[in-house]
């Protein structure tokens, strides 16, 4: 009988295996009710340094990453109940940022740190709230307009109110990097514009 370990299996199924354990749906993927959130094993990357150096790109560059409410890209965390990564070198290869944005309160970050932590990356998903009781700032999502390279932008949540908006943002975001964007033309009824 021939006895195989795993590291004798061929580099492209280690692959998927891999892919099995550590890559999970991205945050706010809907699942079907009474479904429990999809587990990860990261545990498989301690098992020896040859799965470490195979595995560990997987874990954080196709899966995606919650931005830090105030710290943005500096402290991401894969779910919200996991500690954040701190390490820049682990920092670095995540590819994909999931921020939740709130519209009632000004942000603690600038338009500058924004544009650091995601130009480039290759998903970005702002996702809008818009607590009913108090007044929109919606300058908050211009803070994102400088950011360019994003391969796949995505604007959603409460965006009722400025649909245009959150499309010219999507576009501007996937700009490549270095050319300019021409700015919004809000509709000559609405006074207010992020």
């Amino acid at each position: 009988m021939l006895h195989l370990e795993f590291l004798d299996l061929p580099q492209e199924i280690r692959l998927q295996v891999y892919s099995y354990l550590l890559v999970v749906p991205a945050f706010g993927t809907p699942q079907f009710p009474g479904c429990h959130e999809t587990p990860i094993y990261p545990q498989i990357l301690a098992v020896c340094r040859v799965i470490h150096d195979e595995a560990k790109h997987l874990l954080y560059s196709r899966n995606t990453f919650i931005a830090h409410p105030t710290a943005l890209s500096c402290r991401p965390r894969l779910r919200l109940y996991y500690d954040p990564i701190s390490r820049p070198d682990l920092r670095l290869l995540i590819r994909s940022y999931y921020i939740c944005l709130r519209l009632d309160c000004p942000p603690p970050y600038s338009a500058a740190k924004v544009q650091e932590a995601f130009t480039g990356v290759h998903r970005l998903t702002i996702d809008v709230i818009r607590p009913p009781r108090n007044d929109p700032h919606y300058e908050v999502l211009g803070l994102f307009e400088g950011v360019r390279g994003v391969n796949r932008p995505m604007v959603i949540g409460n965006v009722a109110r400025f649909p245009e908006y959150a499309k010219w943002l999507q576009k501007s975001m996937s700009t490549p990097i270095g050319v300019d964007v021409k700015s919004f033309k809000w509709p000559e009824e609405r006074n207010s514009a992020p």
